[in-house]
This record gives C-alpha cells, sequence and structure tokens, in this order.
C-alpha cells in the first residue's frame, strides 16, 4: 500500500493538507481584507504547501480571484527580477512581452475571462527572499520594486500581492517599505506545527484511505508519536512545535515499517510506535541530506565537522554561527543552499549579520549520530586523534602526555596527506614536536663531536688561541649540559634555571661558526606551559602529599604506610608532633579533613578516625565509634576519604564501608554506617551546604554514584546515578567526585580520564528502550547502560581524574594522574561540557588540589610530595599584563620615550602610558568619545581617529595636550549604515571606511583626502575608487600616499596619486602583480597585509599559513619565504625593525617569528579573533585586542629570564647537578639576583 505521507517534498495540487485548515482560513480573509500580504515563516513550515495543495490557499481563492500561476522570479544569480516576471508570464500565455514594458504596462494589457460577479487579479510570489539573497544588484532591486509600486498604485486595475519569504529575510524589506502601498505592514506569520496541528497532519492522510488510530488508555498512536518528536536533547525544555518536513520524514518512515510486518496496514496502534523510535529516520535523513548536499567523502567530513563543531556544543544542543563564503574550512555557498532547502538547517537574520543552526532540536542527536557514524566508518585512527587535539584547543603540550603506544601510531600516521587545514596543523604540530625532541639529541651530539674535534686541535695551538679555543668548548659544553636537562623532562624548578641559563648563553667572540641553540624559544616555551605556577612551595622528596586549607593556610600531609607528617605548606616545623601522630595511628595517615579551622580528622591505614585540636596538638577524646562491617565486628579497613560539613562527618573505607557522624558541639554521634562488598571500595566523598537546603552528599565508589541529602538527623533521600557492571574494566570504575555549592551539579571522574557530570535539577531516567550499548572500546567512556540518569560526559584526561573541585562560581577544576590540572568554566550553569583550560603540565601525577578562600590561587601536590600554587585567574601571565574590556578596539602609539595605548572600555576610550621598564600601563585620561568601534593612527600628525557607528572624531596632538574632538562631518552616516572599520595614512592626509548596512553586510569601502586648518579643523572629500572593480578597505604604505589592495584575483594591486590631479587613485601596472606567478609554489587567497616600519618589505600570509616577505627593487618583486606550515594562519601581522614579526589568528591564538624560529604565546586570554595588533619597532612590546581586552606583552629577554629566575627560586645549579650536566664546564649562576640557598 503506498504511503499517504509526501516526505520531504512540498504538497503538490493533487495532495490534501491536514492541520492547516485554521490557517487557511485566516489567511484567505487577511488577504481578501487587506490587500498586499506578507506571508512569512521559519524554513520548512510550509508555506508552499500552504499555497500549493489540493485544499491549500490558492484553491479556496479561485471563486474571487483570477490566480495567476505562482512566480518564484529570482532562482539563478544576477537576475533581474522584472524581466524574470514578464517573461514567465509570457511563458504562461498571458500576452507578449514588448520593448520597453514595464509591469504597469504588461498588467494592463492581460486580458481576464469574465466573470459574475467580477473577480480580481492575484499575483503569488514565493520564495520572495531570492530578490533580496540571489546576487540581485542593489539597482535592478530599486527598479524592480519601483515598478512593483506603479503596479499596485494603478487606479485603473487593482491589483491583489501575496509575497511568501522566508521569516529570517523579513527585515530585509525594509528599505523597501516606502516604496509599496500599506508599507507592507499587513503581514501573517506561519508557524511551526502546534501539537494538535501535528496529531491532525499525522492521522489525516492515513484516515482518509481508512486507517484508523484506535485509542488506549486515554492515548492514540499519533499522540504518542508527536510526544516523541517535541523532546528536546537533554537538559532543554521539550518543544512546543513540531518541524513539518520532519513529521512527514518519520511518518513515512514508520508507514514503511509497518509495511514491511505480514499484516495489512487497518490501523496505527499505540503498540507501533511505543517501540519506534523517530530518530532511526532522521538519522537516515540527516545521512541523505549530507551525502546530498557534499558530493563526495571529503565535502561530507568538512560538512559534517562544520556542524559538529559550530552548529552543536558539546552536550548535543543547538548553536549558531555566522556563516562565512570565504571560509576553507567550512561548506561552501552551494552547499549550505543545499542544507536549506532540504531544512536540515535554517538562517536567521539578526543585527549584526546572517546566522545559521540547526533547523529545529530534535534534529541535534541524529545529526551528531550520523556525523559520528561516518567518522567512525571512514577515518583513520590518528585522524581521530587530530579532532581530539583541536577539540581540546590545539595546545602544544598536548603530545607530552599521550601514551607511548599510541605515539607510535602517530609515527606512521606522518606520511599520510592532511584532508584539512586542522590535520595538516596537527601533524606539523607533532612534526615540530618530535622535531623539537630530536633536536634536543642531535644538537647534544653534535656540541660532544665539535668538542673531540676541538680537543684534538688544543694541543698545537697558541696561547691566544688556546684561549678562544677554552672559551669555545666551555661554551659548547654548556649548551650540550642545558640540552641534557630539557631532554630528561625535569622538574620545572630546574627546567627554569636551565632555560634561563639557555637564553643568557652568548656566542664567545670569533668563535667562527660553533653549533647553537636556540634557547629563547624554549624559555618562552617554558614560560608558557608555566604561566599559571606561582611558585614550588615544596620539591617533592618521594613521599605522596596531600594538601587542605583552613581559613588562609595550607596545610599538607604526607600519606601512606609509616607515614605520619602534617605540616603548614613549605613550612619545616610539625603542626602536630611526628610521635604524637605515629602513637595515635601507627600505621600511618590514610586521609584527613578539617572539621573546623582547629579540630582536624585524620583516617588512618587500621580504620581508626581521630579528632586533633590543633591549638593544643592532642587528640580530642577516644576515637570515633568505628561502624560495623558485615560480620559483625568493627572495621578495621583503610580509610580511603573523608569529608566534612557544619553538621556532618563522612568517612568512606576500602571494604566499601560508609559511614555518618552528626556532629553536635565538637560531639560526634554514629548515625549509619550502610556496607558494600570488599570490590566496591568508596573511592570519593563530596558533600555541601546549600542557602536554606538539607546538606547534600555525593559519593563515588569504585563501581557506582550515588546522591544523598541529609536533614535533621537522618537521611532523606538517596537516588543511585550510575553503577558499573562487576565485569567492566579496572579502567573504567570511578575514583573522584565533587558536588557544586549549590547542591545542584554533581561531577564523578573515573581512571581512564572521564567525567561524568549530572544536572539534579533535571535528573532525566535512561530509558530501557534506547539504542543497544555496542562494544566500547577499553579507553571510551562507559555505555549508556551503566547510569539510571542520563549525565554529560567529557574526555578529559589521558589518565585516571584524581580530584574534582567545584569552585564557588560554578567552575570546575579537574586534577589528573597525566600531570595536568584544568579548569572547566561551568558558570553559566549549565551542564553543557565548554572547552577546558589547561591551568597546569607537570612531569610527574598530581594527586590533590585545594583552592585559597578566595578562590584567586589553589595548592596542587603530586604523588612524589610537591607541592605548587598555581593561579586561577585568566587575566595571569608570566610576561602579559591585560587591560579587562568589554569592548574590542584598541590602538598602541609607538613613540622613542612616550609609548601609549589607547582602549575602548565600557566607560569610554581610556588613554594609558607604558611604563616601559615595568610594562606596566597607567591611565593618564579618559578621551569624551563613546561607542568607539574602530581606531586609527597618524603618526606625523600625532593625531588619533576614533570611529563610532555613525561618525568619525579625530583627536590633535593627543600625545600631549589633546584637543576635545573634531566631528568629521562629511562621514556623518544616515540611519542604516554605519561605520565598521578605518585605516588612516601616516601624513593623516588619506581615511579608508568600511561601511555596512543593518544587518552587518558590507555595502562599500570608500577612500577620503583630509585637510587640517586650525580654524575650522579637518575638513574632508571623498575620492572616487575605480568603477567596475571591488575596492576593497586598502592598506598604506608608510611615510606615503601610495594603498595598496588585494583584488579578488588575489593580487597585490599598487595605487598612486597623480601630482597634478589628487582626486583618484591610479593603478600602477608595474608593483601590481600577481602573487602566485611569482613564486616557486601555489600561494592560495592572500589572508593579511603588513609593513615593516621603512614602508620597503610587505609581508603577506595566504589562508593556508605560508608566509613571504616582498619587496619591490623598482623594477620588480622579489619574494622570500617566512613561514612554510599550516600549524598557525595568521588573519593579523605585525612586523618590528629588527626582524620580528608577531601573527594573530581568528581563534585567539598568538605566535611570534624571531631568530628563524616560531614560538607560539601560550595564552588563555585571547579566546575570541584577535582585532587588533601591533608591535614596537625594537620589537619588546606587542599589543594584542579582542571582545575580552587588550594585552600588553613585554617580549624582552630580560624580562623572561627573570619569570623563569623566580620560578627556580636558587641562584644556581646544585653541586650533583653541576657533576651530572657540566662536569667539564664553568657556568655562572644564570640567576645571581636570587637569594643562595
Amino acid at each position: 500500500m503506498k504511503a499517504p505521507y509526501v516526505g520531504p517534498s512540498p504538497f503538490s495540487a493533487e495532495q490534501t493538507l491536514f492541520g492547516r485548515d485554521a490557517d487557511i482560513k485566516q489567511l484567505q480573509w487577511r488577504l481578501i481584507s487587506d490587500r498586499i500580504i506578507v506571508l512569512y515563516s521559519p524554513s520548512g513550515a510550509g508555506k508552499t504547501s500552504l499555497l500549493m495543495a489540493k485544499n491549500g490557499l490558492l484553491s479556496t481563492l479561485t471563486t474571487r480571484f483570477h490566480v495567476l500561476p505562482v512566480q518564484r522570479i529570482a532562482q539563478a544569480d544576477d537576475t533581474d527580477p522584472v524581466a524574470s516576471l514578464l517573461q514567465r508570464l509570457e511563458q504562461g500565455r498571458f500576452g507578449s512581452i514588448r520593448p520597453n514594458d514595464t509591469l504597469l504596462t504588461y498588467f494592463n494589457r492581460i486580458t481576464l475571462p469574465k466573470s459574475d460577479p467580477p473577480k480580481r487579479l492575484l499575483l503569488v510570489l514565493d520564495q520572495f527572499e531570492e530578490v533580496l539573497t540571489c546576487n540581485v544588484t542593489p539597482e535592478r532591486q530599486k527598479v524592480f520594486f519601483q515598478q512593483l509600486k506603479e503596479l499596485l498604485s494603478n487606479d485603473e486595475r487593482t491589483i491583489w500581492l501575496l509575497i511568501s519569504m522566508r521569516e529570517e529575510y523579513f527585515s530585509w524589506l525594509d528599505d523597501f517599505r516606502d516604496d509599496i502601498p500599506t508599507r507592507l505592514n499587513n503581514t501573517y506569520r506561519l508557524n511551526l506545527l502546534s501539537v494538535e496541528q501535528a496529531v491532525a497532519a499525522i492521522k489525516g492522510p492515513a484516515e482518509a484511505m481508512g486507517v484508523a488510530f484506535p485509542v488506549q488508555d486515554g492515548t492514540d498512536a499519533a499522540q504518542v508519536l508527536v510526544s516523541e518528536l517535541i523532546k528536546a536533547p537533554e537538559g532543554a525544555r521539550p518543544s512546543k512545535t513540531v518541524e513539518p518536513v520532519q513529521l512527514q520524514v518519520v511518518c513515512t518512515d514508520l508507514w514503511n515499517t509497518l509495511s514491511q510486518t505480514e499484516r495489512q496496514v487497518c490501523e496505527v496502534r499505540v503498540a507501533d510506535v511505543t517501540g519506534y523510535n523517530p530518530d532511526n529516520a532522521l538519522l537516515d535523513y540527516c545521512t541523505k541530506t549530507l551525502n546530498l548536499a557534499a558530493q563526495g567523502p571529503h565535502r561530507f567530513r568538512t560538512l559534517g565537522d562544520w556542524i559538529d563543531r559550530y552548529l552543536l556544543t558539546l552536550s548535543g544542543r543547538r548553536s549558531a554561527v555566522i556563516f562565512s563564503p570565504q571560509s576553507t574550512d567550512g561548506p561552501s555557498l552551494q552547499e549550505i543552499q543545499k542544507l536549506e532547502e532540504h531544512h536540515l538547517i535554517r538562517r536567521q537574520s539578526r543585527e549584526d549579520d546572517m546566522w545559521y543552526e540547526l533547523a529545529h532540536d530534535r534534529l541535534a542527536g541524529p545529526v551528531r549520530r550520523s556525523i559520528e557514524e561516518w567518522r567512525n566508518n571512514n577515518l583513520k585512527e590518528w585522524q581521530k586523534q587530530a579532532r581530539i587535539w583541536h577539540m581540546d584547543g590545539e595546545k602544544p603540550d598536548y603530545f607530552r602526555a599521550l601514551p607511548y603506544r599510541t605515539q607510535r601510531k602517530m609515527r606512521l600516521a606522518e606520511g599520510d596527506a592532511p584532508d584539512s587545514k586542522v590535520e595538516a596543523r596537527f601533524l606539523a604540530a607533532y612534526a615540530s614536536y618530535r622535531r623539537r625532541k630530536r633536536q634536543l639529541f642531535c644538537a647534544s651530539g653534535l656540541v660532544i663531536a665539535v668538542l673531540a674535534i676541538i680537543i684534538g686541535f688544543f694541543v698545537d695551538k697558541s696561547a691566544d688561541e688556546q684561549q678562544k679555543t677554552k672559551l669555545a668548548l666551555n661554551y659548547l659544553a654548556i649548551q650540550t649540559g642545558i640540552l641534557s636537562i630539557l631532554n630528561d623532562h625535569p622538574i620545572p624548578s630546574l627546567e627554569a634555571l636551565a632555560t634561563a641559563a639557555g637564553a643568557q648563553l652568548r656566542l664567545p667572540a670569533n668563535a667562527g661558526n660553533l653549533p647553537t641553540f636556540k634557547f629563547q624559544t624554549l624559555l618562552g616555551d617554558y614560560l608558557g606551559r608555566y604561566r599559571q605556577l606561582e611558585h614550588i612551595a615544596t620539591l617533592g622528596d618521594g613521599q605522596t602529599t596531600v594538601v587542605r586549607i583552613r581559613n588562609n593556610e595550607c596545610v599538607s600531609a604526607k600519606i601512606g604506610s609509616g607515614r605520619y607528617s602534617i605540616k603548614s605548606c613549605g613550612e619545616n616545623s610539625e603542626l602536630i608532633p611526628l610521635r604524637e601522630i605515629q602513637q595515635a595511628h601507627p600505621k600511618g595517615i590514610a586521609a584527613l579533613a578539617f572539621v573546623t579551622p582547629h579540630l582536624l580528622a585524620i583516617g588512618d591505614i587500621n580504620g581508626t578516625i581521630r579528632i586533633w585540636d590543633l591549638t593544643t596538638k592532642k587528640t580530642v577524646g577516644a576515637p570515633l565509634n568505628q561502624p560495623v562491617s558485615d560480620k559483625g565486628k568493627p572495621v578495621s579497613s583503610k580509610v580511603r576519604t573523608l569529608t566534612a560539613t557544619d553538621n556532618w562527618l563522612f568517612a568512606g573505607y576500602q571494604d566499601g564501608t560508609l559511614a555518618t557522624w552528626k556532629i553536635s558541639e565538637a560531639k560526634f554521634e554514629l548515625l549509619s554506617q550502610p556496607t558494600k562488598k570488599k570490590t566496591n571500595a568508596v573511592m570519593a566523598i563530596a558533600a555541601t551546604t546549600p542557602k536554606n537546603a538539607p546538606d547534600k552528599v555525593t559519593i563515588a565508589t569504585s563501581m557506582t554514584v550515588k546522591w544523598q541529602t541529609f536533614n535533621q538527623d537522618k537521611s532523606q533521600q538517596s537516588v543511585q546515578l550510575a553503577t558499573i557492571a562487576r565485569d567492566a574494566e579496572y579502567s573504567k570504575t570511578f575514583y573522584s567526585i565533587d558536588i557544586s555549592p549549590d547542591g545542584r551539579l554533581i561531577a564523578a571522574g573515573s581512571r581512564n580520564g572521564y567525567i561524568y557530570i549530572w544536572d539534579t535539577s533535571r535528573l532525566s531516567p535512561t530509558k530501557n528502550n534506547v539504542e543497544k550499548d555496542v562494544s566500547p572500546r577499553a579507553d571510551g567512556p562507559l555505555p549508556k547502560s551503566s547510569f539510571s540518569y542520563s549525565p554529560t560526559i567529557i574526555n578529559a584526561h589521558q589518565q585516571t581524574v584524581a580530584q574534582l573541585k567545584y569552585l564557588q562560581n560554578g567552575d570546575l577544576l579537574s586534577l589528573s594522574w597525566d600531570g595536568s590540572l584544568k579548569l572547566w568554566p561551568f558558570s553559566n550553569n549549565n551542564a553543557a561540557a565548554p572547552a577546558n583550560r589547561t591551568l597546569l603540565q607537570f612531569p610527574r601525577q598530581l594527586v590533590s588540589v585545594a583552592t585559597e578562600p578566595d578562590e584567586q590561587n589553589a595548592y596542587v601536590t603530586s604523588e612524589a610530595g610537591d607541592i605548587l600554587r598555581v593561579n586561577l585567574r585568566v587575566d595571569r601571565h608570566p610576561f602579559g599584563q591585560f587591560l579587562l574590556s568589554s569592548r574590542e578596539p584598541a590602538l598602541f602609539v609607538d613613540g622613542t620615550e612616550n609609548r601609549q595605548i589607547f582602549t575602548v572600555q565600557a566607560t569610554g576610550l581610556t588613554q594609558y602610558r607604558l611604563d616601559t621598564n615595568t610594562g606596566q600601563p597607567t591611565r593618564l585620561r579618559q578621551l569624551p568619545v563613546s561607542d568607539v568601534v574602530a581606531l586609527a593612527w597618524s603618526t606625523s600628525t600625532a593625531t588619533l581617529f576614533a570611529a563610532q557607528q555613525q561618525g568619525v572624531t579625530v583627536f590633535r596632538n593627543v600625545l600631549i595636550s589633546p584637543s576635545q574632538g573634531e566631528p568629521l562631518a562629511c562621514l556623518l552616516q544616515p540611519p542604516g549604515r554605519r561605520i565598521a572599520a578605518i585605516r588612516v595614512n601616516d601624513a593623516g592626509t588619506l581615511l579608508a571606511v568600511t561601511l555596512v548596512g543593518k544587518n552587518g553586510r558590507e555595502l562599500a569601502n570608500k577612500l577620503y583626502r583630509l585637510t587640517a586648518s586650525a580654524a575650522s579643523g579637518f575638513t574632508c572629500q571623498e575620492i572616487k575608487t575605480p568603477s567596475g572593480i571591488y575596492f576593497p578597505l586598502p592598506w598604506f604604505r608608510p611615510d606615503s600616499e601610495e594603498i595598496i589592495t588585494v583584488s579578488e584575483k588575489n593580487e597585490i594591486v599598487s595605487w598612486v596619486f597623480n601630482p597634478k590631479s589628487r582626486d583618484t587613485p591610479e593603478l600602477v601596472p608595474s608593483r601590481t602583480i600577481l602573487a602566485q606567478n611569482a613564486l616557486s609554489d601555489t600561494l592560495g587567497p592572500i589572508e593579511t597585509l603588513a609593513f615593516d616600519a621603512s614602508g620597503s618589505t610587505l609581508l603577506l600570509s595566504d589562508f593556508s599559513g605560508k608566509m613571504y616577505l616582498a619587496k619591490f627593487d623598482g623594477k620588480r618583486w622579489s619574494f622570500t619565504q617566512k613561514k612554510n606550515d599550516s600549524f598557525f594562519i595568521p588573519h593579523l601581522l605585525a612586523a618590528s625593525g629588527n626582524d620580528i614579526v608577531a601573527m594573530a589568528d581568528n581563534k585567539g591564538q598568538l605566535s611570534l617569528l624571531f631568530a628563524g624560529s616560531a614560538m607560539r604565546i601560550v595564552q588563555d586570554f585571547h579566546t575570541t579573533p584577535i582585532t587588533a595588533l601591533a608591535l614596537s619597532q625594537d620589537g619588546e612590546w606587542l599589543v594584542s585586542s579582542s571582545s575580552a581586552g587588550t594585552a600588553i606583552w613585554d617580549l624582552r629577554m630580560e624580562s623572561w629570564v627573570k619569570q623563569a629566575c623566580k620560578l627556580a627560586n636558587r641562584q644556581n645549579f646544585d653541586r650533583e647537578e653541576i657533576n651530572n650536566y657540566f662536569h667539564y664546564a664553568s657556568i655562572n649562576a644564570p640567576c645571581p639576583d636570587n637569594p643562595p640557598k
């Protein structure tokens, strides 16, 4: 039996539309009364079906109107809408087109059949947004709307008009409303199907074929199916609407499924849909749509990655993104259009631009499954690893934590060709990582070889030459020793000392071509990796140490068999005498927790728990009453964890016992003692006391996660969140747990590095009819069958999550045996997994973390006993200063003795002076201008140009005594048009401006000549740019009026002004060149340009990350490759006068090129595109700006050495290190200003 549903296609004139009767009736009467109607709706709501169906709007209007065939007049690009409409009417035999015909003259000749009563003429324009979007020129748009105005204002024949268009383009009509009678104010919005309409749309077609929907327990199959379709991803509210296309796809699939059974489909029962999963139909539809749009495996992957990265959050919810056709790592315009046509995505018009998102929440799960299935079936293991690296932030230290077996697979993959820029950067990053390791080995070997050669000639040299040789030998020996240290994965303090020594190492005079290693990049890399490390309080002695905080004091304890030490962090004296602890806990400390600032609970390996008074340094009474084991005897198992709140003390034991004591006036009453089997040890307990709520406790045993609430001496509620099967891999078991301060979020960490997060305010039971668990990989997350309630799952670490710690603002700290400490920002109260910040990557296993009361810093310990103080703030960096701001523009003025910075903040435009000794900015003044969107600087005239959306204000002599600001009258913008960017030449005589419309679309780039006069301020005159040529926002060559642009053909185009006529720029053919023709390799589309200070050298970078130096000698361009990798793709460049280049990309990352080497500035401050970048001419200061604010970077090597010495915390290498690494060398103290040890 043929399916009664139409699938994803629109309804035709032979098919009956159900569920839209009310819409059709209301729209019919609205059209009759209002004459001109705009019908708009979200994409996929069914506008065309509403018009064209057998019982649709147009069929109901035929009794009152002569309905012209529905017209779609701008399907192709560069269409003339007037000509297209006339041609279609001519093809419909409504009359021939005559020369100079307009819409009015043509329609006046249309002969209408006689009717009684007389009928009106109705023109229907469908897909009307194409008039606004299909590259129809503004001139043709204007002509079309003018002729439409004439047609609709005609008194001889009144025309009715129905316009149908997508909702996201509705605001684009604003520019043309004045041309149309009624200003298009009469509108009708067609919503997606309501629940009732969706039920009618399911039942109607089937019932028309005689198929029944029997009611069972007050509901029928259609209602059950709709209830499934309105479900939202976990944690989101259910939808109130159903997307018509999805409903038709699901109904068609369900019908085909039922038709394959032996019974004839005479009825659809509740049982038929109870086990039916609509996601399977939507999954198939998503896969087919992606294949149709992609036209090949490579494009499928590009599309899938773009959707997964930008249109979906990690937790599986919808997200929105601005689409750029120029993007090389996303879909093409044609692919986007295909996805739209098949209603997989939809676009929304916002004030700033066009945004795209999935068409409906219900598609989030199926589309992600489709993408993941394709990846599992088509990607190699190293490609999957590349994606994890990319999602983790492309951190340079990522490869350090990779297991050896994974790195072996990586080596086999180096010969593979990357399919994306991410993979190219991944392979380049890994190759760079391995190259650096090899360089350390090779450099050491080379230095030793040269040493041997020099020694061989040493005896034959004169005294003077012997001294030179001695210095060379010492230089090589020091270099070899430093490389040997760095190659041994040293602790941070020793690495700091070694990199500081290397950065200060200088080649002896007249030493010739000795092998040298660029330690500056290693020093910068070190400071980036340990950017959050404040200091090392204690170096490890090999004994595992944990930390706790009481008030503002950090307390450390050695734990394990035969260990009894408890001290203040970094101090030598014991808080409690060792002999006292040894007598009370003879086998050693196992766990501890502060009950009050003066009372400390200590649990030991025997299972004994005692309360200690830190004031008297004695125990308080006898040991706490021990719980009774399942054998009726007191528990003697090791105490694994202790946790205390104001009212409770909780203890977990190795044998699975969980004990609870009620605290009342420093007395401890044992209340409960549930026990489990010995194979299910209590690994961690976390508790919180939310305001005006019961105490909430979470317990992680090795096999379970449980949530309990306590109130008035008893447990009120106990909820099992997860239970692991007994035969599960040991690596999947739970190890750590914490609960957010408000008691809402629960996080549990596993031995294989996963974090599971439950939102207790939205607990949703995991149903039995979910898709079956496939056999997961050993390092994969737990299967769904393990969860009683569905969590968010984060692949957080490479090894065991040793501790989890929620901060007061809701963010989460995770600490791992892989040596990393990460911060997960959950402060928006969303359980969806955010991008993390790696605060620390340590070469040893980390075991505990405790935060100071203000949560600005934390103490971290390792399994070897190291105690580290780590800063948690994002605005912390060893050589960076941050000016926080919610606005983006910033400007750096590089004067010889007067360096200043201008930043846009919420209070306005602020001027700072930079202290070049300390790097500290000093606020000078607030300039009288607000809402600045762009800044530009004229060097010769010391003039600041501040652009607002509607105009530009000029400040003269701003470095000394600024004026109050002079507005440029010629740049005042009318409503509906605003300024987005400006540039000015050094002399302040040429100003370039980018103008955009209401929706953020670029309208034009204009060029103005400025003239300054003391009497009347600035005057400006627009310069005509060449007609018929796209003129982008130009770059100005320093100290000249030459203009450089990049054409659509990737040409570097030079423009100058005729000395006699300064009104029009003229192209200079000899200085204009197609860049790739001048290079031996292929140059992709140029991404950005920059001049050096002299203006003689031009830096350019393409979309793949390649960078070239271009020089013009008067006759020809010469190119020198500066960078040949895709590891970093600049979209902003800045050059100094000493061969240092700064680069910024559109993800907020910064990188430097100096001394022939690249070094990334590892930082967390910028996470959005960097919008401004400036480098001082001496290469010592860098200023960058993004939506987070402005950053000032101190690039002086002496500053870097000073920061490294601060972490080294000593002057020189100790005797053992000198014997091991510098036995044949004489080395000066790298940090002589440090106090002696």
